[in-house]
Parts: structure tokens; sequence; C-alpha cells
């Protein structure tokens, strides 16, 4: 190949089109997640591949008791 020569990139890695959590359909903004799931996966109440843990429902109770506080 000579100098000249540009040089072909391979296949891009397309943007995801839909949030990586079960069942959302919005568009994500980082990571992969829509704004809302973006937060429950920062404060660990989701996991990285959108799939929620065995003790989502006790993170989630605790992520909202937690908003709350904040908000008052």
């Amino acid at each position: 190949m000579s100098k000249n020569e540009k040089q072909q990139g391979g296949p891009q890695a397309e943007a995801p089109k839909m949030c990586k959590s079960e069942g959302c359909r919005e568009k994500p903004s980082k990571f992969g997640f829509c704004k809302t799931h973006y937060e429950l996966y920062m404060a660990g109440v989701i996991k990285g591949d959108g799939s929620k843990p065995i003790d989502y429902e006790q993170k989630l109770s605790q992520y909202m008791k937690q908003k709350q506080k904040q908000a008052a």
C-alpha cells in the first residue's frame, strides 16, 4: 500500500437506537441508557447490560427514599 492510498476503516459501530433497559424505547443519551435509566445505572439499581439484579426491588426502594430526602 502506498502513502497516497487512503486506508478504509472497518465497519463502524452503530449507536444504539433504544435504551438498554428492559422494555424502554426511549433514545439513549449516555452509555446506551436514556436519562432516567442512566441515573438508575449510576446509582447501582440496574446492571450495565440493562437487566435487573436479584435485589432490584430493595435497591429501587432505597433509591426512591434517597431521592425523596434530596427533594425535601
